[in-house]
């Protein structure tokens, strides 16, 4: 054998291991994974550049308007706890289905005004601790959510199951927008492969679809032309208004407002 195939054989004696095994880590995690369990200690680090240009000035707009007993789903490491208004807020929840992020938040509660307020609940979003009862919660906050979990319409469904009457949703998501462009849409769609095995999110689900389809009165509807952001507020509908059907036929307060940002 002479030295070129010798080389060549070597090369693919311990590269194809490796692929193979890469190949196996990537079905494992799709499947089976601990998914954000693994990216915990670096979370914040690589998504400081998406939350300080796209997702933090989002936070900073919708977080503070939760009032009550707030629930937030998909807290991750608690970004969003500077942004409560103390005053205006009574109880958070923080729900996460990684332990591990969880854990990041802790750090984040001791600077909050009212520690004793915060509760760490680890759960799933799309069917939430018996815990949580239905009509318990004045407020959800969402950042980021619809586009890391396997049924967006369960996490809506179970939204609107423990939201009061009245109460309120406060949505920050990326996904496909209404003026994308095929090129625009198609590095999505390559971006979510990449990504999908190791935690899940996928850039292109049809956000405002996803929101038609819930239940919910929607509020305020924004986004931005220079991201994938939608920025949503929902409201859960008071019994009279689900007697009158106002859900399908929503009345003039309540019709969708989308702005361009």
């Amino acid at each position: 054998m002479d030295d070129e195939s010798w080389d060549s054989s070597r090369i693919a004696i311990t590269f194809v291991p490796i692929g193979l095994a890469c190949l196996a880590l990537a079905f494992w995690l799709t499947c089976w994974g601990p998914k954000f369990d693994l990216v915990w200690c670096c979370y914040d680090c690589c998504t400081k550049h998406g939350e300080d240009k796209k997702l933090g000035p989002l936070r900073m707009a919708l977080v503070p308007q939760a009032t009550g007993r707030v629930l937030e789903i998909g807290a991750g490491t608690g970004k969003s706890l500077a942004f409560y208004d103390p005053a205006k807020v009574t109880h958070i929840t923080l729900l996460d289905l990684s332990a591990r992020m969880l854990d990041q938040c802790r750090p984040r509660i001791d600077h909050y005004a009212r520690p004793e307020t915060v509760h760490l609940l680890q759960g799933n979003a799309e069917g939430l601790p018996h815990t949580i009862a239905a009509d318990s919660v004045d407020t959800i906050v969402s950042m980021d959510v619809l586009c890391s979990v396997a049924h967006p319409d369960r996490v809506m469904r179970e939204c609107l199951r423990v939201l009061r009457p009245g109460g309120f949703l406060y949505m920050a998501e990326h996904g496909r927008t209404s003026d994308m462009g095929c090129v625009h849409v198609a590095l999505l769609y390559l971006a979510s492969a990449c990504i999908w095995p190791f935690i899940n999110v996928s850039y292109t689900r049809d956000i405002m679809a996803i929101v038609r389809s819930s239940g919910f009165f929607v509020r305020s509807h924004k986004e931005a032309h220079t991201s994938t952001y939608t920025s949503l507020v929902l409201q859960k509908p008071e019994p009279l208004q689900l007697a009158n059907g106002a859900v399908n036929h929503q009345p003039e307060p309540f019709q969708q407002q989308q702005q361009q940002q």
